[in-house]
């Protein structure tokens, strides 16, 4: 992450939205606990997809990121600026859905 972006206390200024789906290849947020997280990490392991995870219980600014994009829940998966999960339950994903964006 750009530590630019962040304040000294590590909190993130509001008036200058981190736009993580610009840096993001395939991304998947979570929180500890989260057992369709596990999951959804789990089956993009076993499929042989990399991707990068962001607790957004230690990362502010992913967090933010989820909630400015109307999301409630975790795991989100993202690929750039494309939601690839949602609408679909994780144990329902296939990697057919991940296909479709991740090239």
């Amino acid at each position: 992450m750009n530590n630019s972006r962040f304040e000294g206390d590590g909190s993130f200024k509001e008036d200058e939205i981190l736009d993580l789906s610009q840096e993001l290849i395939l991304t998947v947020f979570t929180k500890p606990g989260c057992q369709p997280c596990l999951e959804l990490k789990k089956k993009l392991r076993l499929w042989g997809f990399a991707f990068t995870e962001y607790n957004i219980e230690e990362y502010n600014v992913a967090k933010y990121f989820l909630k400015v994009n109307g999301h409630k829940t975790v795991p989100q998966l993202y690929f750039k600026a494309q939601n690839i999960n949602a609408g679909i339950d994780v144990s329902n994903l296939t990697i057919e859905d991940i296909r479709k964006y991740y090239v």
